[in-house]
């Protein structure tokens, strides 16, 4: 699981929130990114129901 923490790290894209480190004493396990004041992705998404979602994830397919 750690390694794929590191893995995760690593990238640098404006389009992915930064991954700051692993917490395991709040709860069992828990990611820690940086508190945007713009709300999170469930909120975005409820307010733009029409967005395309596939390209808010196309960042992560690999070319040929």
């Amino acid at each position: 699981m750690y390694e794929e923490i590191h893995s995760i790290k690593k990238y640098d894209h404006e389009n992915l929130v930064p991954l700051y480190g692993v917490s395991t004493t709040i709860t069992d396990f828990c990611l820690v990114h940086p508190w945007y004041k713009n709300g999170n992705v469930m909120g975005y998404l409820e307010g733009n129901p029409k967005i395309n979602r596939f390209d808010l994830v196309s960042v992560f397919q690999k070319t040929p």
